[in-house]
């Protein structure tokens, strides 16, 4: 947070160049000063900065505005002036109280620009264009809070709104939305995701129901896989067969894992039981198993051969 400045003029009612010199004719550190503190990010509210981030920027925009206070109630009271802490107060809380409403919109105008990166010309226009609306709501809210407070204590206010005073209070503003702009540039940075598990492997057996009993097997001993009516053949590769009741579709969900693949509406495969493969004029292939076994693989499911051959 930058130091606090010393004010460059009394406090008090109708001052020439605004309602407080000391609050709103001050370098930054004063009623722009503030956003040294509020480099919070937009909680909830962009999606892209945490929430404590929010909490702990509003924490320090009320205790810079507490030491501005105090200190331009202490540096009067060293020129003889007897101004009090309630006027002094009420500037900064004006300024500070603008700052906190600005923050959740400011935090999600960062959380979009950051979206441009990679495209310079879009990133400046996008960052130029929140600066600009940060300092214009920033003023006009603080003029706004301050015109309708003294007013209600019975006291005239007078902003300086010539080219030099907001000049001066935009210099101030950029600054403090350069130092928010860069907390909410890295608090809206998105959160890695956690690393998911690897998929778990499939089992290195698989039991088939035959009839009344249940045998064992090893993906690696099928040969074939086919649709016969309500039930399902596996052929293995040492001959044997056997008939378990269900449906391809699943068969073939639960063989996908081992690599078991469809090459026709009726029938899967292990590849690593094919021994040659004979391509027709059709666009189907003849398949040559293992033993002499030979199936037919559609044009429809050829895919089921890539990277094989």
């Amino acid at each position: 947070m930058p130091a606090i400045p010393r004010p460059e003029a009394r406090i008090g009612a109708a001052p020439p160049r605004g309602v407080e010199p000391a609050g709103d004719a001050r370098p930054p550190g004063g009623d722009g000063g503030t956003a040294a503190g509020t480099d919070g990010g937009p909680g909830g509210t962009s999606g892209g900065a945490p929430a404590w981030l929010l909490a702990a920027t509003g924490a320090l925009v009320l205790a810079t505005c507490l030491v501005n206070a105090l200190s331009l109630a202490q540096d009067a009271a060293r020129r003889g002036e007897a101004a009090g802490l309630a006027k002094p107060l009420l500037c900064e809380a004006t300024s500070g109280l603008v700052i906190l409403l600005l923050l959740p919109v400011l935090a999600r105008g960062i959380a979009l620009a950051r979206r441009e990166v990679g495209r310079p010309l879009r990133l400046g226009l996008a960052l130029a264009s929140l600066g600009l609306g940060f300092f214009g709501l920033h003023v006009l809210g603080m003029a706004g809070l301050r015109g309708a407070a003294f007013a209600a204590l019975g006291e005239p206010y007078r902003f300086d709104a010539s080219a030099a005073g907001l000049v001066y209070e935009l210099r101030k503003d950029l600054l403090s939305f350069a130092m928010l702009g860069a907390a909410f540039w890295i608090g809206a940075r998105p959160a890695r995701p956690p690393a998911l598990p690897p998929p778990p492997a499939p089992p290195a057996t698989l039991w088939l129901r035959d009839g009344a009993s249940s045998i064992r097997i090893r993906p690696a001993e099928i040969l074939w896989v086919g649709s016969a009516g309500n039930y399902v053949e596996y052929r293995l590769r040492d001959g044997r067969q056997h008939l378990i009741r269900g449906t391809l579709q699943a068969e073939e969900a639960r063989l996908a894992p081992h690599g078991i693949r469809r090459v026709h509406r009726t029938r899967l495969v292990n590849p690593a039981a094919i021994a040659a493969m004979e391509p027709r004029a059709s666009g189907e292939v003849l398949l040559r198993l293992e033993g002499g076994e030979t199936l037919l693989a559609s044009r429809r499911y050829r895919a089921g051969l890539a990277g094989l051959g």
